[in-house]
């Protein structure tokens, strides 16, 4: 219902990178939102997005900062609602970057893109229960196209962004069926990966249990130690993401075995 009401009555202007000034400072969020009335054309809030995914990236004082200059900028207006969020993997390192905010601006928000504690409350939720409210004919049609790229960011996110401060993974692989499998023993460990039908990339020991660990620096140091001939980088500067490294080394491994 909240969904059909904000769509009838009010639209959405979406700005990446959307620059704002105070005292001829500059300021870069990375996405800003303005909501306006549709019958009125006009404005009623705007949301600051800062969007965080590495651990080095947190910066305690950006949020705040970020507030700070566009309250003062020439954007602003006083009757405008204005939102900070965050928008962040699941790693603690990001509270003060919250925390500092909300000491300027009580609406700033934190949203997790995958989140172990509350489950519910994560991007990664969100957008499972926007494909079920579609399914259930309770919102709007969702074009076939934009389905499919919902469920693919769905799966890329849970892939890349599940490792948890606690250690423990979302293993979202239950229903897609194992496709290719290789077995490789480093530092007398015995690791079976595996590669689903959903693309993801899984290991598990002997006994086919799944292992909490990152699958990524797995997968760099077999090819490493065993001079796999699989390029860690797509081109000069892009390294590939946990998929396609994982389906290279596999196929690499079952090839050295075949030969």
């Amino acid at each position: 219902e909240r969904i059909i009401y904000f769509s009838n009555n009010y639209s959405v202007i979406a700005e990446p990178e959307y620059p704002y000034e105070k005292n001829n400072k500059t300021q870069i969020v990375d996405i800003f939102l303005k909501i306006s009335r549709k019958q009125e054309e006009t404005d009623v809030a705007c949301i600051l997005i800062e969007n965080k995914i590495s651990k080095g990236a947190s910066n305690k004082v950006q949020i705040s900062k970020q507030y700070d200059y566009f309250i003062h900028s020439k954007e602003y207006q006083e009757d405008l609602i204005v939102y900070s969020l965050l928008l962040t993997t699941d790693n603690n390192i990001f509270s003060i970057m919250h925390d500092n905010g909300l000491k300027l601006n009580p609406k700033t928000v934190w949203v997790k893109w995958t989140n172990h504690k509350e489950i519910e409350s994560s991007i990664e939720a969100i957008l499972r229960k926007l494909i079920l409210l579609e399914q259930r004919a309770e919102i709007q049609p969702i074009n076939p196209n934009t389905q499919f790229i919902l469920k693919s960011f769905i799966d890329y996110i849970v892939t890349e962004f599940s490792y948890r401060e606690n250690g423990q993974k979302n293993f979202n692989f239950n229903g897609s069926e194992e496709i290719a499998n290789a077995k490789i023993i480093l530092e007398n460990k015995t690791y079976i990966l595996k590669r689903f039908e959903n693309k993801m990339i899984r290991v598990f020991d002997e006994d086919d249990n799944v292992l909490n660990i990152p699958v990524k620096p797995l997968l760099r140091k077999i090819i490493q130690n065993n001079n796999l001939d699989v390029n860690i980088k797509r081109g000069t500067y892009f390294k590939k993401n946990t998929q396609v490294l994982g389906r290279e080394t596999i196929n690499a491994l079952n090839k050295r075995t075949d030969n």
